[in-house]
């Protein structure tokens, strides 16, 4: 007995043009069956548990209420299959028992939220590029995994997050909710919350602290312009958060109490920051830190947790030094420290800086983007520094950021040359103190003797 068939790039119209007599089919797979425009006959596999259609016509005319009653999973995936004339009169109904739905096309325009009918089994539901038009979406409450992506989703003032939901992803380019009520009262199984505007984002203030459940490891929210008041009653501190990135705001000053220690994945990222902390050590399980696009006035020297961190974006901040970021790599209990740095988008950044940091630091590697022909010619010979294509970069204009370097360590120690790889032999090298421009001046035989 068949209970598993996947079809691939077959040029029948209609299911009755096989003549197929599958009745104890479980599991069925279509894909790239562009001539497949008539359903019928595939009611005959009323045992039909996983359904998966890809680049074929949508079947509108097989489900219903009725039908199907063993249907557990549903998958479309396609564009450029289906007339938008259906959605002026067709329901997206579903067989009573599913669980599991996904759809992801860009053929779904002009849908109405009241037109989709889903049963009170669904678990799951993935939404991929599907338009809708008319103004409030509902979830319902059985929901355990949300995953919508739209141009446009509102939701009304009574909106909660279902309350069996673990992961709830939305993202639109206009993301609106009438009330923030819904994240006072967070599903206590909720392990991911992300609210992602591309474009635009409205919400009304928060007026009381939030509460995180235990469980939650991962918030994301961008587009909603947080400032230091909202990052402030989000309570991110009281939450176990392990990832937490926030796009878009105007917090100003970085307050690391704001953040709990459990975080490894952190972005603040366009959060209007100007000035940083001393010391961003108390994060100790941080392996990724983005701070791009923040456009900082006053670079301090920067403690940060190398022992466990692993990424810094530092991309679009309008630097002139890396080495403020780097004090901490010359700590003894930071023996043989590794960072990786982007700090493209930087194009004010000091030259001689880099190629002292790149010497003196075994484990750093950088990225930059190609805006110095010295910098460009010592990547061509080494594993640790990036150069990529020059990018236009929104925030270039004549740096103005106050560099003020602390004194645990001498600045022009990170004024001598390049060590362009990062699997050459350790060589003890006697760091002398030069001026920018004895530094910026530095030969290629200087270069060719590091190798």
């Amino acid at each position: 007995m068949l209970e598993y068939l996947s079809l691939n790039s077959l040029g029948f119209t209609s299911f009755y043009a096989l003549e197929m007599n599958v009745p104890n089919l479980k599991t069925l797979i279509l894909t790239e069956c562009e001539g497949l425009s008539e359903y019928d006959g595939l009611e005959d596999c009323q045992h039909l548990k996983h359904l998966t259609i890809n680049d074929c016509a949508y079947p509108f005319e097989i489900f219903n209420e009725t039908r199907f009653l063993e249907l557990e999973s549903f998958e479309y995936s396609g564009s450029g299959y289906i007339n938008p004339k259906y959605f002026e009169k067709e329901n997206l109904t579903f067989p009573p028992n599913l669980k599991q739905l996904s759809i992801k096309t860009s053929d779904f325009v002009n849908v109405r939220s009241s037109q989709i009918v889903f049963p009170t089994s669904l678990i799951r539901l993935e939404l991929l590029d599907v338009s809708f038009i008319d103004q409030y979406f509902h979830l319902d409450d059985n929901l355990q995994y949300i995953h919508i992506e739209t141009p446009k989703l509102l939701f009304d003032s009574k909106f909660n997050i279902p309350s069996m939901t673990e992961e709830l992803i939305l993202k639109a380019d206009y993301l609106i909710f009438e009330s923030p009520n819904f994240m006072y009262s967070l599903p206590k199984n909720l392990l991911r919350l992300h609210l992602i505007a591309d474009k635009q984002g409205k919400m009304s203030s928060f007026i009381q602290t939030i509460k995180w459940p235990l469980i939650v490891s991962d918030f994301a929210i961008k587009g909603f312009n947080i400032d230091y008041k909202t990052l402030k009653l989000l309570n991110l501190k009281e939450s176990r958060l392990r990832e937490i990135n926030v796009y878009q705001g105007n917090v100003k000053v970085l307050n690391t109490d704001l953040f709990p220690i459990s975080v490894e994945y952190f972005t603040l990222s366009h959060m209007g920051i100007h000035k940083l902390p001393v010391s961003l050590e108390e994060l100790k399980n941080l392996q990724k830190l983005s701070l791009s696009g923040n456009q900082f006035r006053k670079i301090n020297s920067v403690k940060l947790p190398i022992s466990s961190l692993i990424d810094l974006d530092l991309s679009q901040c309008n630097l002139g030094l890396v080495s403020p970021f780097l004090v901490s790599m010359f700590e003894e209990k930071n023996r043989n420290p590794k960072l990786r740095v982007n700090a493209t988008g930087n194009l004010n950044i000091n030259i001689s800086d880099i190629k002292r940091a790149l010497k003196i630091i075994k484990g750093l590697s950088l990225e930059l983007n190609k805006f110095n022909e010295a910098l460009t010619e010592i990547s061509k010979h080494s594993s640790r520094l990036h150069c990529i294509s020059q990018l236009v970069d929104p925030y270039f204009e004549e740096s103005t950021t106050e560099k003020i370097v602390g004194s645990d360590y001498d600045p022009e120690d990170l004024y001598n040359g390049s060590d362009f790889n990062s699997d050459e032999e350790e060589i003890d090298y006697v760091i002398a103190p030069v001026t920018e421009d004895e530094s910026e001046e530095e030969s290629e035989e200087d270069i060719e003797e590091d190798n």
